[in-house]
């Protein structure tokens, strides 16, 4: 018994606009990720104004938030591969992730 298991309805899809050429190109979580960093800019930018980043022997630019989003974003799309790879593995070759983990699944 998988009690894991939703059935989600047909009407969700992942894009935000499925069946428009353009558009439907564009997904919810891409769209939650804009928003996510784009936020964390602003929130950064308030805190480089008020003089929260800066220590006593370095002051924060504007740049090292740029730096610090686009690093973010480097290391979230590597990320998000290497997870999409796993999983991949994972499910095509569970004796290869039983020998890594030594777990054995039932």
């Amino acid at each position: 018994m998988n009690f894991l298991y939703i059935n989600y309805p047909s009407w969700i899809h992942p894009e935000i606009f499925p069946g428009v050429p353009v558009l439907g190109l564009v997904r919810w979580y891409g769209l939650m990720y804009i928003f996510a960093f784009g936020t964390a800019f602003f929130i950064l930018k308030k805190l480089l104004k008020e003089g929260a980043l800066d220590t006593p022997e370095q002051k924060a630019t504007e740049d090292d938030i740029f730096s610090f989003i686009a690093t973010g974003i480097v290391f979230l799309l590597i990320g998000a591969r290497v997870f999409l790879r796993w999983c991949t593995i994972s499910m095509t070759r569970p004796i290869l992730i039983q020998s890594i983990t030594g777990r054995i699944r039932g």
